[in-house]
């Protein structure tokens, strides 16, 4: 890749983050810009691109746990909304085609399927990134969009293992089998590979070696081997760690990706006229979405919020046009419209992502007329009595605030957590603790009482704490309010809505000179603080 090309990228990721939009859209029109100064697509830019999609693949593989997918209203909105949307897009686009439509029209049954299924996956990319913004990862509603995101990307791996259209040898069983007697190796290896460099070199060995390299030996689609191993070594505690450092040499890669779709050419304007039609499509993925959030027993924040996260087509839909038109099943036009589809509804989504608190309070009362008697184990009435002390976040901040309040009120004190494991591991400790996020206001007036004395915001976010302090002023205007902060200005913040602030940085150096204090004698020299009394 030319320092030109990186720049260029830059700049126009730099540009798109700076009014809101991800990154990956100023990356596309980098590639639209190259190609329209006269650059050509080249092996090395292919070979890079290739790579970012396999890690992505890899680091799927790295999160994805079966047991998760196993709820309906993962594997159910995620199966329906696919078959629903491939099927409904499909039949819509080949009548378009049959009416007469200028590029639809040379679409026939099969390949306007095979648009309609590439407009049906969402960015993972997006709604991941949207969801850290907000904080909102491990909410319930975060869980359930990723969820869906991951049955839809391991639709997307089969699809690009089939489109290789060969047979795996005798060999592809024996390598699985293979795989998994090793898998103990596997592990302990990544036991002993420390935190540094070496673990970053171990998951690329792991992803692009065995996963990749190894099912193409055997015939089996490289991307489907890299997503297979990973899956193999989720279980692992260390797992997370090596995602996250693959994380950014995975980003760096797919700038490649975007660069090289970009770089295939912009559309002309009746196809530019096509992708405003594909455009028209995504209220409709949304509102069914929604729909059947709600069907499958969500509440109507729950499955409002979900459909929001996933308001958009994907990355993947480019993967797998791109395979689709290596392979000749579609014309070499429709990656540029596919490009511009994705790009646009992207930059569309951010927004709504972004003020989808304020969206979802204007149209709540409509939306929860879909909810079901039934519904989720996590969503049901929160009986919340005489409770004078609320805890939200229940961290090891959290969980210290509510100890040390226990102390005082006892079981009038309430703790709020949106991770369910740590909901579960704090009620097996004798802690009250509800499941949900607090920065649902609905979640917060049933949970906070008419006695509400104190609130404590805890959460490791400052937006979110930001959020629940206005949401605690509305439910209850006269309650003495403290927070975390870690930075000047999100104490003046705070502040400014009353709320009481702990510098989390200042509070620990003053808390560490005073524990050092305490284990000097009295008038002692300040050399005595190397050799504490015991």
């Amino acid at each position: 890749m030319e320092p030109l090309w990186l720049a260029l990228a830059f700049g126009c990721g730099f540009v798109a983050r700076q009014v809101g939009l991800p990154p990956l859209v100023g990356f596309l029109l980098a590639g639209f810009a190259l190609h329209g100064l006269g650059f050509e697509r080249g092996p090395t830019l292919t070979a890079i691109a290739d790579l970012g999609v396999t890690l992505l693949l890899f680091t799927i593989g790295l999160k994805l746990d079966p047991r998760s997918l196993l709820r309906p209203v993962i594997w159910g909105v995620a199966s329906t909304h696919m078959a629903i949307v491939t099927a409904g897009f499909g039949v819509l686009l080949f009548g378009l085609g049959l009416a007469g439509l200028p590029i639809l029209a040379s679409l026939d049954f099969g390949t306007a399927v095979l648009v309609a299924f590439a407009l049906s996956f969402s960015s993972t990319v997006f709604a991941v990134k949207a969801l850290d913004d907000k904080q909102a990862s491990e909410s319930l509603y975060g869980r359930i969009a990723i969820g869906v995101l991951i049955i839809q990307d391991v639709a997307a791996a089969a699809f690009l293992a089939v489109s290789k259209g060969t047979v795996p040898s005798a060999w592809a069983l024996a390598w699985v089998l293979g795989l998994i007697v090793l898998r103990p190796v596997l592990m302990l290896i990544l036991d002993r590979s420390g935190h540094g460099e070496l673990l970053l070199v171990y998951g690329l060995l792991l992803g692009l070696g065995l996963g990749y390299a190894g099912a193409e030996l055997v015939g089996v689609k490289g991307d489907l081997g890299a997503i297979f191993v990973g899956v193999l070594m989720a279980p692992h505690p260390r797992a997370d760690e090596m995602y996250k450092g693959l994380m950014s040499l995975k980003d760096l890669l797919l700038v490649g990706f975007f660069l090289d779709v970009g770089m295939r050419g912009v559309p002309d304007a009746t196809a530019l006229g096509v992708t405003g039609l594909l455009l028209l499509l995504v209220p409709l993925k949304v509102l069914l979405f929604v729909f059947l959030f709600a069907l499958f027993r969500a509440r109507a924040r729950t499955a409002a919020m979900g459909g929001f996260a996933l308001a958009n087509f994907s990355e993947f839909g480019l993967i797998v046009g791109a395979v689709s038109v290596t392979g000749g099943l579609l014309e070499d036009r429709w990656i540029g419209i596919l490009a511009v589809a994705v790009s646009a509804s992207l930059a569309l989504a951010a927004p709504l992502n972004r003020f989808s608190n304020r969206i979802y309070d204007r149209i709540g009362d409509q939306l929860e007329r879909m909810e079901t008697p039934a519904m989720l184990p996590e969503e049901v009435p929160i009986a919340t009595e005489d409770t004078d002390v609320v805890v939200v976040g229940m961290g090891r901040m959290g969980t210290a605030a509510y100890d040390r309040m226990s102390q005082r009120f006892g079981r009038s004190v309430l703790g709020i957590e949106q991770n369910a494991e740590t909901v579960a591991r704090h009620e097996a400790a004798g802690r009250r603790v509800i499941y949900g996020d607090a920065t649902e206001e609905d979640l917060l007036r049933r949970a906070v009482g008419e006695h509400l004395s104190i609130g404590l915001l805890a959460l490791p976010n400052h937006r979110a704490n930001l959020r629940v302090a206005k949401l605690f002023r509305a439910c209850q205007p006269d309650a003495t309010l403290a927070a975390l902060a870690y930075f000047e200005d999100e104490v003046a913040e705070l502040r400014a809505l009353g709320v009481q602030t702990f510098n989390t940085f200042a509070e620990a150096g003053f808390g560490m000179v005073d524990h050092i204090m305490e284990q000097i004698p009295e008038n002692a020299p300040p050399s005595a603080a190397t050799s504490p009394t015991p």
